[in-house]
């Protein structure tokens, strides 16, 4: 699977990916993208699906049509040790994830 780190995020996160293609916004150079931009741009290059810790993206996109999925970090910090200790549940997403579809990840911090 191709997926996208969004600049939100720590690039060391790739590392624990490995079975997928991983690249970051900011290696792509598009770091300075808004979020909709950055999704068209993301599947144009035929990534499925992005990495983000950026909340907003629910609400400000709409994804009917869209060709990516979006998974939502959501913790108390963006921290890499934080976002280290969701990665197995971001991983089983991964496997699931649906074009078009936003699924969000909570910290045992954050749980709704």
């Amino acid at each position: 699977m191709k997926i996208l780190l969004d600049h939100n995020l720590d690039w060391r996160l790739s590392d624990r990916l490995s079975g997928h293609e991983v690249s970051t916004a900011l290696e792509m150079a598009w770091d300075t993208l808004k979020n909709g931009a950055l999704l068209t741009q993301a599947e144009k290059s035929g990534f499925s699906v992005l990495i983000t810790s950026d909340k907003g993206i629910k609400d400000q996109q709409t994804m009917k049509g869209r060709s990516i999925g979006v998974v939502i970090i959501r913790a108390p910090n963006n921290r890499l040790e934080t976002h280290l200790t969701m990665i197995s549940e971001v991983i089983q997403i991964l496997a699931v994830i649906q074009p078009g579809q936003i699924i969000e990840v909570f910290h045992a911090e954050m749980k709704p």
